[in-house]
């Protein structure tokens, strides 16, 4: 292989193809692209699918709001501890690795923010089951009676739900894990061309 060649089929520090001349091969650039992208959202989904096979194994049927008829009869609790904590873990770091992927992000700034919000997101749901919490936001929902009827299952979720410490703590980890790997994904190429 000639200097040349390898000069111009290299990935460049921008994460695009350049040839020998520094012009950028824009279809190469975006294969690299969504590669990075398919990769995010294949973890992504993967870390909401181990989420839903611990709620199928480890928690009563109809724990989960959006999983009414998923779960054992009993709730076993299989699992143990880690089956208490890793759907709180699993929720920020899944979907905000999928986000990106819909996105096409291409910046780690953006990445990031995105993992921010995830994160803000589960602990602000775990937090509104504190019993004080969950009881202000019933009320406000009772008081609303356009969005009542809509916003029961949230009402239900809250109030029936336990506020742990644990979870929270779960959650801002989960965060942090998908904000280092998309860290390490950007290594890969500059932050603004690789996801």
């Amino acid at each position: 292989m000639t200097v040349k060649w390898l000069r111009a089929h290299r990935l460049s520090n921008r994460g695009a193809m350049r040839d020998e001349h520094g012009r950028s091969n824009g279809a190469l650039a975006g294969a690299v692209h969504w590669g990075g992208c398919l990769g995010a959202a294949a973890v992504g989904l993967l870390a909401l699918a181990i989420g839903a096979f611990v709620y199928m194994v480890d928690r009563p049927a109809g724990h989960a709001a959006l999983l009414p008829g998923w779960g054992t009869a009993t709730g076993t609790g299989r699992l143990g501890a880690i089956g208490d904590w890793l759907p709180s873990f699993l929720h920020p770091f899944g979907f905000a690795l999928l986000t990106v992927a819909a996105l096409r992000t291409r910046r780690a700034a953006v990445s990031h923010a995105i993992c921010t919000a995830w994160t803000l997101v589960n602990v602000v749901i775990e937090c509104a089951q504190w019993p004080a919490a969950a009881a202000a936001v019933s009320r406000f929902i009772d008081a609303a009676p356009v969005v009542a009827p809509a916003l029961q299952p949230v009402r239900r979720y809250l109030l029936n739900g336990t506020f742990d410490p644990g979870d929270v703590m779960a959650a801002l980890a989960g965060g942090l894990a998908a904000a280092v790997v998309l860290s390490v994904r950007h290594q890969g190429g500059n932050a603004r061309e690789v996801v």
